[in-house]
C-alpha cells in the first residue's frame, strides 16, 4: 500500500464505473475535477469520454464481452483539454445472474517521462493503481503504519475522520496521537501485539479528531511479515460506529426506565440503589418504601388495560409529589413500586407513607364509564437495620408490603425480623400446600390466548395461560402463587404439567392445528432432572413436539447462558422451537438476542400500549424488529388492544401480535 501510494503522486489517475447501459454512474475525485464543465454526468456514455488509438470501438467491447478485460493506449475526451493521452484498462464486473453489470475503467496519464513497457511490470501498476483507486474512495477507514507505528498512509475517509488535509505531510503522526488516552493502551498493549502474533485483531476502539471528537468505530489490524518472517507494516480498516453507539446509548436508557411512567425500572433501581449504598458512610440512614397498587387487577379487567394504564401514570405523579425530588421513585412491577429515600429514618416515612395514604383515600381516576378508587400497601426497611445491601432491603420492604397487604391493603407496615417468620407461616406454606393440591388433583387450568399472523390474518399460535383456583374458589392469576413456586421444586413440577397439557393437546385428534406456546421458568431450566423429562415427553410425542413453542425470559438466561444454549440446542433437535419471552423490559441486549438460538423475539406489551403516541417507541420497536430479521428471528408484540396498533405494528415489520382479550379456555386438566 506505500508503495502505492508513492505511485500516485507522479502520475493522475482516473476511475469510474459505468452501469449495464454505458452510462456513467461514479467517478473518483481527480475525474470529477477534469469533468467540471460537464452538466449532467450521467448522461455521459463510455463512448463519449474514450478515443481508442486506431482501434474500432466494437472491437474494443468485444474485447470486453469476451475476455472481460481490454488495455490499451487511449485519449480521456475531458472538456477544454481535448484528448488527453492514458494508458487505459477496461474491466467488466459481472452480475449475480450473468452478464455485465458494470465497466471498471482506469486511465492513468502518459504525460511526463518515458513509461517502463514491462508487460508484467505494467500488469502489476495497473492493479496497483486500480487497487489504490478503489482505496483512497472507500467511506471506510484505511490507513497502514510501519513497526514502530509511524503512519505511512491515510486514505481520503481517513484523512477526514481525523480532519487532516489531503496534500498534508504524515510525517511525526504515530498511531498513538489518533487514539483518545483512554484508549491507547487496548491499541498499543493488546491489539498491535495481537495482530502481531495472530496476524488480524478486531476490536470496538474510538478515533481522536484534531477538533476533539471522539469517533467510536469497530477496528481491524492486520499485520504483514517481511520474507523474514518478521512485521513490517501494519494496516488497518475501521468503520465508524457512531450511530449504532448513540443508539445503544439510547436503549441503555431506555432498558433502566420505565416506558409508560418514565420512572426507573426494577433493573434501574437495582442500579440506583447499589450505586447510593455503596457510597455511603458508616453512620448513614436511608429508607425503601415498597408499595402494591392493591386494585390495579381489577380495574385492568373490568376496565381495561387503558384505565390501568391511566391509574399508574397518575399514581406515578404522585409519588413524585409526595417524596419530591430527593426521592428515588421506581415501577418495578405491573402494579408494584419503590422509592428511595436517602438520609431518612423510619420514622420519617413512615409519616411521609402515611400522607400518601391520605392522598390516595380523596383522589380518583374517571376512565370511561368508570370511577377508579387507588388503594395502596406500603411496606417499610430501614437501611442498614433491615438489610445491609440492595437485595436484603428489597426483600425486607417487600415482606412488610405483604404484612400490610395479609391485613386488609390501604396501610403501611414497617419490617421486623418477625414478619418474615409470620410470612413464611401463614402466605408461602399456605400456597406451596395449595400448589401441591392443585397439581395432585389437575385443577391447573390453561387458557389460550390468539397470536395473530399480521401478513395473513390468520392465527398462527395460542399461548398457554396457566391459572387455578384461589381460596375462595374463584380463578386467581399467576403472580398469585408462582412467586412461592419458584422457590421450591414445584416450579419444576408446573412446568412439566404444563408441557405435558400441551403436548397432549397438540396430540388428539380434534387439537389445534397451530402451535401453542408455553412458558418455561428459569429455576426448570437449569434443573438437569427436568429437562431429562422434558425430553422424554418430546420423544414421546413426535408431531406434537414440532408445533410446540417453549418460551423464556432473558433472566432467566443471563444466569447461565451457556447452559442455556445447550438446552435450546437440545430441544431444538427433538422438533421445537423457543421464544424469548418480554424482550426489551430488563437487561436485555441485542448481543443476548445474537447469542441466544431462539427462533422468535416477543417485544414485551409495554413498548406496544402506546405505540401509537409515542414516536419512541416506534423508532425503538424498528431497530428491535431489523436486528432481529438480520439475526433471523420472527418478532410477536405482546398486548396488541386495538386495530390502530396492528397497523403500525404491520408498517413496522412486525410478523406476529399476541392479542389481548378475554382469554379461551382450555380447561382444566386439558
Amino acid at each position: 500500500m506505500v508503495g502505492v501510494g508513492a505511485a500516485v503522486s507522479l502520475e493522475t489517475v482516473y476511475f469510474a464505473l459505468f452501469d449495464d447501459q454505458g452510462r456513467l454512474a461514479y467517478t473518483n475525485g481527480p475525474l470529477r475535477e477534469a469533468l467540471a464543465g460537464v452538466g449532467d454526468l450521467s448522461a455521459l456514455t463510455l463512448g463519449d469520454l474514450l478515443a481508442v488509438n486506431g482501434v474500432p470501438g466494437s472491437q474494443v467491447l468485444a474485447s470486453l464481452e469476451e475476455a472481460g478485460t481490454w488495455s490499451g493506449d487511449a485519449g480521456l475526451c475531458l472538456p477544454g483539454r481535448g484528448q488527453v493521452p492514458v494508458r487505459l484498462e477496461l474491466v467488466t464486473c459481472p452480475a449475480a445472474g450473468g452478464g455485465a453489470a458494470a465497466i471498471a475503467l482506469l486511465a492513468r496519464s502518459r504525460t511526463g517521462a518515458a513509461q517502463d513497457r514491462d508487460p508484467s511490470r505494467e500488469r502489476l501498476r495497473r492493479r496497483q493503481d486500480m487497487l489504490m483507486a478503489i482505496i483512497e474512495e472507500s467511506p471506510d477507514f484505511v490507513s497502514t503504519a510501519d513497526a514502530q507505528g509511524r503512519v505511512l498512509f491515510y486514505n481520503r475517509a481517513a484523512r477526514r475522520m481525523l480532519g487532516i488535509g489531503e496534500d498534508e505531510d504524515l510525517n511525526g503522526i504515530r498511531i498513538p496521537d489518533t487514539h483518545p488516552e483512554w484508549v491507547r493502551d487496548l491499541v498499543m498493549q493488546e491489539a498491535l501485539p495481537a495482530a502481531a502474533r495472530d496476524g488480524v485483531w478486531t476490536g470496538e476502539t474510538c478515533f481522536l479528531s484534531r477538533d476533539g471528537r471522539e469517533i467510536p468505530v469497530l477496528q481491524t489490524i492486520v499485520a504483514h511479515r517481511n520474507e523474514d518472517g518478521q512485521v513490517e507494516y501494519f494496516s488497518t480498516i475501521a468503520v465508524d460506529i457512531s450511530e449504532r453507539k448513540r443508539y445503544e446509548e439510547e436503549l441503555a436508557r431506555l432498558v433502566n426506565r420505565d416506558q409508560l411512567t418514565g420512572l426507573l425500572n426494577r433493573a434501574g433501581l437495582q442500579a440506583e440503589l447499589e450505586r447510593r449504598l455503596q457510597a455511603s458512610g458508616d453512620d448513614a440512614v436511608h429508607v425503601l418504601l415498597y408499595i402494591d397498587l392493591d386494585n390495579l387487577k381489577d380495574v385492568n379487567d373490568s376496565l381495561g388495560h387503558h384505565a390501568g394504564d391511566a391509574l399508574i401514570k397518575k399514581f406515578a405523579a404522585l409519588l413524585d409529589e409526595v417524596f419530591g425530588p430527593t426521592g428515588v421513585t421506581a415501577r418495578i412491577g405491573g402494579d408494584e413500586f419503590a422509592v428511595f429515600l436517602p438520609g431518612t429514618c423510619a420514622v420519617q416515612a413512615q409519616v411521609l407513607a402515611a400522607q400518601l395514604l391520605e392522598r390516595l383515600q380523596g383522589d380518583v381516576v374517571v376512565a370511561g364509564k368508570g370511577v377508579i378508587k387507588p388503594n395502596a400497601s406500603i411496606g417499610i426497611a430501614e437501611y442498614p437495620r433491615h438489610g445491609g445491601t440492595t437485595d436484603e432491603l428489597l426483600v425486607s420492604a417487600d415482606l412488610a408490603m405483604y404484612e400490610a397487604k395479609n391485613h386488609g391493603g390501604g396501610r403501611m407496615a414497617l419490617f421486623s425480623p418477625d414478619l418474615q417468620v409470620g410470612k413464611e407461616i401463614s402466605s408461602r406454606v399456605t400456597w406451596e400446600q395449595r400448589i401441591r393440591e392443585a397439581l395432585s388433583q389437575d385443577r391447573l387450568i390453561l387458557y389460550r390466548q390468539p397470536i395473530q399472523n399480521l401478513r395473513t390474518g390468520r392465527v398462527a399460535f395460542y399461548e398457554l395461560l396457566l391459572r387455578m383456583p384461589g381460596p375462595d374458589g374463584r380463578v386467581v392469576g399467576p403472580d398469585a402463587f408462582l412467586d412461592v413456586a419458584a422457590r421450591t421444586p414445584l416450579m419444576a413440577e408446573i412446568d412439566l404439567w404444563v408441557v405435558r397439557r400441551a403436548l397432549a393437546m397438540l396430540d388428539a385428534p380434534a387439537g389445534p392445528d397451530v402451535a401453542l406456546t408455553v412458558n418455561l421458568s428459569g429455576r426448570s431450566l437449569s434443573d438437569e432432572g427436568f429437562m431429562d423429562a422434558l425430553e422424554a415427553e418430546l420423544q414421546r410425542r413426535p408431531r406434537a413436539s414440532r408445533l410446540l413453542v417453549l418460551e423464556i425470559t432473558e433472566q432467566s438466561a443471563i444466569g447461565n447462558l451457556p447452559r442455556v444454549q445447550q438446552h435450546i440446542q437440545r430441544l431444538q433437535g427433538l422438533g421445537c422451537r423457543f421464544a424469548l419471552d418480554d424482550f426489551g423490559v430488563g437487561f436485555a441486549c441485542f448481543d443476548l438476542l445474537r447469542r441466544l438460538p431462539v427462533d422468535l423475539v416477543k417485544i414485551d406489551g409495554s413498548f406496544i400500549r402506546n405505540l401509537s403516541r409515542s414516536a419512541a417507541d416506534r423508532r425503538l420497536l424498528k431497530g428491535v424488529v431489523e436486528i432481529a430479521g438480520a439475526l433471523g428471528k420472527a418478532t410477536v408484540a405482546e398486548f396488541v388492544e386495538d386495530e390502530e396498533t396492528l397497523e403500525f405494528l404491520r408498517g413496522l415489520g412486525v410478523d406476529y401480535a399476541g392479542l389481548f382479550h378475554r382469554p379461551a379456555g382450555a380447561g382444566a386438566g386439558a
